[in-house]
């Protein structure tokens, strides 16, 4: 009988350590990394860790090391013509007050092509990061909205 309990214990640990691991995360990478589970669930988790990362810094680098995480989002919305979707579009927005936001970037991808969405959006922030990095005058904020990027 000790050994089952033994077992029981190093796999409540184990559990428990993933949890403590995920809620040792910042806040705010906490809110982008729990937003992006919710639509992309099946991607690789250092994936969807990454990106979360790099939201998380961005969105300090605007609005400033403070931030509290309810001020940041990332809305994945259908786009539909005629009543039929034929586009999904994600963006990394701050909310600025009441009615204040600011998007920080953004991407559309035609309905096929969701996959795209999130690798494009990962994308556009590591070139934004970049730009940070390289200590340029003017800090770039991209906006891809076109479909043909996919």
């Amino acid at each position: 009988m000790p050994a089952t309990n033994t077992a029981k214990s190093t796999q409540a640990k184990a559990v428990e350590s993933k949890d403590s691991t995920d809620n040792s995360i910042d806040p705010v990478r906490s809110r982008i990394l729990n937003e992006l589970r919710t639509h992309f669930s099946s991607y690789p988790e250092d994936f969807l860790l990454k990106t979360a990362k790099n939201f998380a810094f961005l969105a300090r680098h605007y609005a400033g090391s403070g931030i509290a995480p309810a001020r940041v989002s990332v809305p994945l919305i259908d786009i539909s013509t005629n009543g039929e979707v034929v586009a999904h579009r994600m963006a990394l927005v701050v909310h600025e007050g009441a009615g204040k936001t600011r998007v920080l970037f953004q991407h559309r991808s035609p309905l096929e092509h969701m996959s795209c969405l999130v690798y494009c959006m990962a994308d556009l922030a590591e070139m934004a990061i970049s730009s940070v990095l390289d200590d340029e005058k003017e800090r770039a904020v991209y906006d891809v909205g076109s479909e043909d990027d996919c």
